[in-house]
């Protein structure tokens, strides 16, 4: 009796064992199942509250709620975040925005929970609470709760609670453990909610910082005032030590010209950053700027690991330097010189807008520094600057046009229209490149002889193949530079160049590239076909400036394009989420099958905007030949098919197998089909245009048709995520 009764406890223990077990393994799919929805970048509101359905399922418990500490330590249910189960769902004292104020928790600023420890009660009325503890819980309803904090970083967020309405619980640890983990997810995708929306902000905040930098770059034409301007903004916003400004001599050498510090007295006395400002940088003068010559930025977190030159080094060391940043500034096409961000005391990791946005004011610098030597040279010449204010307001006027669409075509259109007025030329064009650096022109406008333009329509063969650019790769306009012609017949053209220009009826032309970021985008082109002309340097600069404005424009344009689309899928991926979630809720509220398919039909019409949406069932015994639609949700402007029976005996051969393969079929249009379509009874009586074809399998036996028919004369939506393209 002694074996036998052991022999039982092992037998219980081992099973009980294996049910730890399974429960364990149960608990893991849905943490994983969380993880994966925070993967994804799902909805908070939905994560949550499919989390808590599926825990509250899951435990087989009444209620899973989400609870808030506020600022004072008091607190609220965040109702739509919860689960209960019916009848509890319907419980109007739970979660309706009740501020729930524990005075113990609000005194201990979160109580045990901040130490991550969590709680359960098995029965409120055993636990030894406080009387007015006892009544808030029977105000909610709740006999027991299992209770775990709900972390966000290191910040106690709030609570995720595990409630019993209807009578004690004795709550198991591994149940509690399984809540607490739960909490620690959920508390996970709260803190990538928040790191989400602070980036979306940090980012606007960012392009915010950067419009009043160049507004206080722009509110002053004296270069001296400009560049301090610039230096101690890009201090403050950067909180770095220091940064500063440096010009190119003639010979590549160059000169501190501005900087800007906030770094300790001590150093300024050992070797004053600023009173010898000549730098002799024997790589910079060797290739005449270097990588900063190609528009490009460079950083560095720490001089001892980025194996620089002894003599490299000890320029660094005698200025204290132990990390830095540099972007070009281009006065035009030239490289003038460098703005600089610098770490004194330590190391710094340089983020990418960071970096970013150091280029972004060198190009603004650029574009000041330009206007402000203009402005200074035309005070000279009261011609000139009759002529500089002129341009200045022209340039303003054609960036306001610009910038008035972000419809890259509108732009383009713009811009072309507006250059060719100001500059008084026969014709503004726009040349993009492709990905083999041949290219076309892509917008232009004329203001030339009728004649011209029926002797070889400009813009009407738009493909311009520059053997020149395509080897190099966009030659000479890769380094930012521009170019222009007096008169092509002096210029020293190959003859197939001639040819092109000569085809097109061009004498002179000046050409300057578009950028989008540091990528050659193309080209903003200035052209005269009834005589040679002499270009003014005011004049190529201008047109430089207006390609700048027009690669940020275009980049303007295809960033919101972007951020559009990615916005326009993440809803229609939520939308499709919700109507799947819907059909799977109204199929688990029933078991019948009437209904299930009366439900499925009507959301897959609503969902895809069809005409007809039908379940056709085949006869048994019959070989797939005949059946009858049983379901359908169809307009009311088409006749029903419910209870139309149709034949095919050709169907059990042909087609069965394909669909018993689960195989569908797709047709766009389904007028002018050669072969005989799969009961074409339906298609010709019910006037359908285009239609989808799907099996119902019943195991592996095909047990009828989900047909989804278009009878209007319109395109079913081909794009949806789920339908496969014919063959």
């Amino acid at each position: 009796m002694i074996i036998s009764h052991s022999t039982d406890s092992n037998e219980l223990n081992l099973q009980e064992c294996q049910n730890q077990l399974n429960l364990r393994d149960e608990y893991q799919k849905i943490l994983e199942r969380i993880l994966a929805k925070i993967r994804a970048s799902v909805n908070l509101t939905t994560l949550c509250a499919t989390s808590s359905q599926d825990v509250c399922r899951l435990l087989k418990i009444e209620r899973v709620g989400i609870y808030r500490f506020n600022e004072d330590w008091s607190g609220s249910f965040v109702n739509y975040l919860g689960f209960a189960e019916a009848p509890w769902d319907i419980l109007k004292t739970f979660g309706q925005g009740l501020v729930w104020k524990d005075s113990h928790l609000q005194e201990t600023q979160g109580g045990r929970y901040k130490n991550n420890e969590p709680f359960a009660v098995a029965d409120i009325y055993r636990a030894g609470h406080s009387r007015c503890h006892i009544e808030i819980l029977e105000q909610f309803q709740t006999r027991a709760y299992a209770i775990a904090p709900i972390f966000v970083g290191e910040k106690l967020w709030g609570l995720m609670g595990a409630y019993q309405h209807s009578a004690p619980r004795q709550w198991h640890s591994h149940e509690v453990e399984f809540v607490a983990q739960a909490a620690s997810h959920v508390g996970l995708a709260i803190q990538r909610n928040q790191e989400q929306q602070k980036n979306k902000q940090d980012s606007i905040a960012r392009q915010r910082a950067l419009m009043e930098v160049v507004g206080n770059i722009r509110s002053s034409l004296d270069t001296n005032l400009i560049l301090n301007t610039a230096c101690q903004e890009i201090c403050k916003l950067f909180k770095i030590e220091r940064a500063g400004v440096y010009r190119f001599n003639e010979d590549w050498s160059g000169e501190f010209v501005s900087n800007f510090g906030t770094v300790e007295a001590g150093w300024d006395k050992v070797n004053p950053f600023g009173k010898n400002l000549v730098w002799e940088d024997t790589h910079l003068q060797e290739t005449k700027g270097g990588r900063y010559r190609n528009n490009e930025t460079f950083a560095v977190t720490d001089i001892y690991e980025a194996e620089h030159t002894r003599c490299h080094m000890d320029i660094l060391e005698q200025y204290k330097i132990r990390a830095y940043a540099l972007a070009p500034i281009f006065v035009g096409s030239k490289l003038w010189g460098l703005i600089a961000a610098y770490q004194h005391s330590g190391t710094r990791q340089w983020a990418d807008y960071e970096v970013e946005f150091l280029r972004q004011v060198g190009a603004q610098l650029g574009v000041a520094i330009q206007q402000a030597e203009i402005l200074a040279q035309s005070k000279q010449q009261a011609s000139a600057l009759k002529g500089s204010i002129a341009r200045q307001r022209a340039l303003t006027e054609v960036v306001t046009n610009i910038r008035s669409s972000l419809n890259i075509d509108v732009i383009l259109k713009n811009t072309c229209q507006e250059v060719c007025k100001l500059m008084r030329v026969e014709r503004i064009a726009v040349y993009r490149f492709n990905e083999d650096w041949s290219g076309e022109f892509v917008s232009n406008f004329g203001m030339v002889e009728t004649q011209w333009e029926s002797i070889n329509p400009f813009g009407k063969n738009l493909v311009w193949e520059d053997t020149h650019l395509q080897e190099t790769k966009g030659g000479r306009y890769r380094n930012n530079e521009s170019f222009a012609v007096a008169d092509i017949y002096e210029a020293g053209h190959t003859r197939c160049h001639m040819d092109i220009l000569q085809q097109f009826k061009i004498r002179a032309y000046a050409l300057t590239p578009i950028f989008i970021g540091r990528n050659l985008w193309g080209l903003l082109a200035a052209y005269q076909h009834s005589a040679p002309r002499h270009w003014d340097e005011v004049e190529v600069e201008f047109l430089q400036q207006v390609a700048n404005q027009v690669g940020l424009a275009i980049q303007s344009s295809e960033t919101l394009s972007e951020t559009r689309s990615r916005a326009d899928d993440l809803q229609q991926a939520a939308e499709q989420r919700r109507i799947l979630f819907d059909v799977v809720v109204k199929i688990r509220e029933s078991l019948d099958l009437e209904t299930i398919f009366k439900t499925t039909v009507q959301e897959i019409r609503r969902w895809l905007k069809v005409d007809r949406v039908g379940v056709f069932r085949f006869d048994a015994d019959e070989n797939f030949s005949s059946g009858e639609f049983i379901s359908e949700d169809v307009l009311p402007k088409f006749d029903s098919a419910l209870g139309v029976k149709v034949q095919d005996y050709d169907f059990g051969e042909k087609y069965a197998p394909q669909f018993s393969q689960g195989e569908m079929q797709v047709m766009s249009v389904v007028k002018g089909t050669d072969s005989k379509l799969p009961y074409q009874d339906i298609i010709e009586s019910f006037l359908v245009k285009a239609q989808i074809v799907m099996p119902l399998l019943e195991g592996n036996e095909l047990w009828g048709l989900l047909y989804i028919h278009q009878c209007s004369p319109l395109l079913l939506p081909m794009n949806h995520p789920q339908i496969l393209p014919d063959g």
